[in-house]
């Protein structure tokens, strides 16, 4: 029995629209998604005890929140809500939201948070405890839960549409550009118009879905980032919709071709501003210029792919053979940027083969870099067997295997369409926890093995483990009294301080104290009483210093700013100006958790190059509050150390930093 042949037109969208059905089961079987901004540390930490109520609760995330989107609440156990008021951004700290709060009574707290990223306008929830004048054990340490809504197919479908709409228009511009007059402008044309109408109803639908999911009002939406968004995407297709006006008014110029490929080369660049690459910390012009890169380079490749299937039987044999040699030479240039650019992106935001193979972007990830290498496949045979024959005359070989490469380059949208809907790894890894310190010991008469085991091994509460064994036969030893006594050699005005241990279930002896309340070299001295004889195992201890976090704030043609945070309700904010040899002067100001500026009574500046002995440096007072200023004349190329000590009303404080003079 005969069929019917369809034409080449009709193969073209029968391919195309298979691999749209193809996406929509994509869509239909996704799994859920995390957001962007979410939370790095915390103020108060999260897990901590504090012997003093917070005034305010302030919290770091790792891409910028929108404020007026953003709430933070802290509620007691009971659910109602303690804090003062609306959450806000802290000055000069776009990463950074904080909310006063009421006197709290002893007790735990949670701190539930909300965000909506301005980079991306992803929304993420979390939360974590803390307790006021608790004992650490009725805690439960977390590193905060992060939650997010499912995956939304709205979402992912929105920049489909957008993808291919903005592929398709740089593939006009391509095509039209390489042909020369020897292509009829109407079909460019056409794809120009379709390509920019699903761009334009990809940015709509996509802004419409993060609308109506952070709850902004129309009135509300250009005045927040979601709306500084749509101009980043929108403002350059409406330009590209001018050139495609003017195509058809100059139908033999190329000049409307050059608007409209550089004008929707503008609207990729700000669909990556939104995007979770924006969010980077370091380096991040240099990750964005390669995600664009890689967007760009994709765009070539494909959108003209499109556009030279759709047109290249319009032409005559000296055309098409002229038209698919430049082009075939293009796109191989192309796949080539593509393929080192996402190399490129890929050791950034994965970075482990946990993130690869363990998270959903990974998984992604791996979905579309499989994809990709089929892409490439069919690029091989395209060069080496369609091209070949569309430039001896037949172009049938070209468009079946073109509509077959379109076909999987749909679903490869698909799965670039979920990565931007999904947080890196890199973004949500959280840090592994510290190694607890073990040591072990006997008495001197070898009747007893101990073996004490100190979590996490920091200054402040500890978690405190000791097993006791005969010596001989490593049986577990029956104990009337266990206790622990710790002295600080190198401040002996500390002096001693002693620690009872409980039973516990397994036969261990615990407690959770804070007798490690200093960093350094502990000699701790363990007594083991049982009914006929004592013994006591002394034991060398050297406490892990809290690792102090340091902000770095970096602003072209400033002087960077490093805001070292020393306690929880104190932090010390320095920058060297103008940070090159000669005379330069060190800022330094006292902070409070929101920023504001901690009255100082008196600071010491000391300073020294590497290798060098420290040296006090002459300190101005510059403000009544707390802004100190030191001169550091004669300085040479090179890192010099600052190590700083203020008196406040808080009490003492001390800073150290390392700064580059160059």
């Amino acid at each position: 029995m005969g069929h019917r042949r369809r034409s080449p037109l009709r193969r073209l969208l029968f391919a195309v629209s298979m691999g749209g059905v193809t996406a929509a089961g994509v869509l239909a079987g996704a799994g859920p998604a995390s957001a962007h901004a979410l939370a790095v540390s915390s103020t108060p930490p999260a897990g901590s005890t504090l012997a003093e109520a917070p005034k305010t609760v302030t919290i770091v995330f790792s891409e910028s929140p929108d404020p007026r989107l953003s709430t933070i609440q802290v509620l007691d156990t009971t659910g109602s809500s303690h804090q003062i008021g609306r959450s806000s951004a802290v000055p000069s700290e776009p990463n950074t939201l904080q909310v006063e709060v009421e006197p709290l009574d002893p007790g735990v707290y949670t701190v539930s948070w909300r965000t909506v990223s301005r980079v991306d306008g992803h929304l993420a929830t979390g939360s974590f405890a803390f307790g006021v004048k608790v004992t650490p054990s009725g805690l439960t340490a977390s590193s905060g839960v992060v939650r997010a809504p499912p995956a939304s197919t709205w979402a992912v479908a929105a920049r489909w549409c957008f993808y291919v709409g903005v592929m398709g228009s740089v593939g006009v511009a391509v095509i039209g550009w390489l042909a020369g007059p020897v292509l009829p402008p109407r079909r460019l044309r056409w794809f120009s118009l379709a390509g920019s109408l699903l761009a334009v109803g990809g940015v709509v639908a996509l802004e419409e879905q993060q609308r109506r999911s952070d709850h902004i009002s129309l009135g509300g939406l250009l005045g927040s980032s979601l709306g500084h968004q749509v101009l980043w995407r929108g403002i350059p297709l409406l330009a590209g919709g001018a050139g495609l006006v003017w195509m058809g008014l100059r139908a033999s110029s190329r000049a409307p071709l050059a608007v409209i490929g550089s004008s929707v080369l503008v609207a990729m660049f700000g669909d990556v501003e939104a995007s979770h690459v924006s969010g980077e910390r370091s380096w991040r012009w240099f990750h964005v210029l390669t995600q664009w890169v890689h967007f760009a380079s994709a765009g070539v490749w494909l959108g003209g792919l499109v556009v030279l299937v759709g047109v290249i039987t319009t032409l005559e044999s000296s055309g098409r053979r002229t038209l698919v040699r430049r082009f075939s030479n293009v796109a191989l240039v192309s796949i080539i940027v593509l393929a080192a650019s996402g190399v490129l992106r890929g050791l950034d935001e994965i970075r482990s083969w946990h993130g690869l193979f363990d998270t959903s972007f990974g998984k992604w990830a791996v979905v579309k870099v499989s994809l990709l290498i089929v892409l490439a496949g069919f690029g091989f045979l395209q060069r080496t067997s369609g091209a070949p024959l569309a430039g001896q005359g037949s172009v049938r070989i070209l468009r079946r295997i073109g509509t077959s490469e379109l076909a999987v380059a749909a679903v490869v949208l698909v799965a670039a369409g979920f990565l931007q809907s999904l947080a890196p790894p890199s973004a949500t890894s959280a840090p592994k926890a510290a190694k607890p310190i073990v040591v072990s010991g006997n008495d001197f008469a070898t009747t007893v093995r101990a073996r004490l085991q100190i979590s996490p091994g920091t200054p402040g509460f500890n978690r405190f483990t000791l097993d006791a064994l005969d010596y001989d036969s490593l049986r577990p030893v029956a104990a009337q009294l266990v206790s622990l006594t710790f002295a600080l050699a190198a401040r002996p005005d500390l002096g001693t301080s002693t620690l009872n241990l409980s039973r516990q279930p397994d036969g261990s002896y615990g407690a959770v104290a804070p007798n490690l309340s200093v960093a350094g070299t502990w000699t701790v001295t363990v007594l083991i009483q049982r009914p006929s004889q004592s013994a006591e195992v002394p034991l060398t201890i050297t406490t892990r210093a809290v690792p102090v976090k340091i902000d770095v704030s970096r602003s072209l043609g400033l002087p960077t700013v490093y805001t070292i945070h020393v306690t929880t309700t104190a932090s010390v904010q320095v920058y060297l100006d103008p940070g090159k040899p000669g005379f330069d002067e060190f800022h330094v100001t006292v902070l409070s958790p929101n920023g504001n500026e901690i009255p100082t009574g008196a600071l010491e500046v000391h300073a020294a190059k590497k290798g060098q002995v420290a040296t006090p440096l002459t300190v101005r007072r510059l403000d009544p509050i707390g802004h100190y200023v030191a001169d550091l004349p004669g300085a040479t190329s090179g890192s010099y150390q600052f190590s700083v000590d203020a008196t406040t009303d808080q009490g003492s404080l001390h800073a150290d930093i390392a700064i580059s003079v160059s």
